[in-house]
């Protein structure tokens, strides 16, 4: 999705870069509430992109090591969610699933 969106931007593809702006904002989505609160991002951060890659298929991300192994569990479940819709673009040719958007 990210090398869409750069494509449909030099291209100046305006309805290709809304779409995509979109899809990626849905998949996004789940990790709103980590992202917007600067302190919480900084707290846990590192243990929500482990989380995101791993859900995501990306690769096996290895355990977090202390101070950053603690990862609460409504965040736990909102990373693997973006992760999961992550795959979801890919899987789809960087188009969200028919519900997503």
């Amino acid at each position: 999705p990210a090398l869409a969106i750069m494509d449909a931007v030099r291209r100046r593809d305006e309805p290709a870069i809304k779409a995509l702006s979109e899809a990626i904002g849905w998949a996004n989505g789940p990790v709103d509430i980590i992202i917007k609160d600067p302190d919480v991002f900084a707290k846990f951060n590192i243990q929500v992109e482990k989380a995101r890659i791993g859900a995501a298929g990306y690769c096996k991300p290895g355990p977090c090591r202390p101070p950053y192994n603690d990862l609460p569990d409504e965040f736990r479940k909102a990373a693997e969610e973006c992760g999961r819709r992550w795959a979801a673009l890919c899987a789809n040719s960087n188009r969200p699933p028919a519900n997503a958007v």
